[in-house]
């Protein structure tokens, strides 16, 4: 009769698969995007995590305490990642009163497939910020730009690249030093 135990392998291969996933929350702070495969990892983190919860719920069930340790440290850094996303941060308005020393800098990488401009517009104008930084800015965004008249009187200093690919930019202080 064979003694091959199936239960206490999988408990190995569970080991070894949450151990690969603790080792890539290690590498995710210590080089956070230095190689393409954690570049990889950074942009589906939502989803790369999920199966991590399996051996995580059956360390559960069967009270097993070190798979529980094991997935559960990147089951937990995962809740953590996505929890950033629903968490509010603090932006400045235009209400707040901030040192002088404070600038409200926008920056925003326009999208050369977007054809929203009016919303773009009317953000930055109710945001009023202090310098204004735009990737991606082409002839499109720049007719939006000086037809936006709020935008044309403020902002009378700039420095622009127009081009028809992603590589244009336009930084536009509001006070020209």
């Amino acid at each position: 009769m064979n003694s091959f135990d199936y239960a206490r392998w999988d408990q190995i291969l569970a080991y070894i698969f949450c151990g690969l996933f603790d080792v890539m929350v290690v590498l995710r702070f210590i080089c956070y995007d230095k190689y393409k495969y954690l570049i990889w990892f950074n942009m589906y983190t939502k989803y790369v995590f999920l199966p991590v919860y399996i051996p995580l719920i059956a360390g559960l069930a069967y009270m097993n305490y070190y798979l529980i340790i094991v997935a559960g440290l990147p089951v937990a850094y995962h809740v953590y990642w996505m929890a950033m996303d629903y968490i509010p941060f603090w932006s400045a308005s235009k209400d707040d009163n901030l040192p002088n020393d404070v600038y409200r800098i926008f920056v925003n990488n326009l999208l050369m497939v977007n054809h929203s401009v009016t919303g773009i517009m009317d953000e930055i104008v109710s945001f009023e910020p202090d310098v204004i930084m735009l990737q991606e800015y082409s002839s499109r965004w720049d007719k939006a730009f000086t037809r936006t008249y709020a935008l044309c009187n403020t902002y009378t200093h700039y420095v622009k690249i127009v081009r028809e690919d992603s590589f244009g930019t336009n930084y536009i202080p509001k006070i020209y030093a």
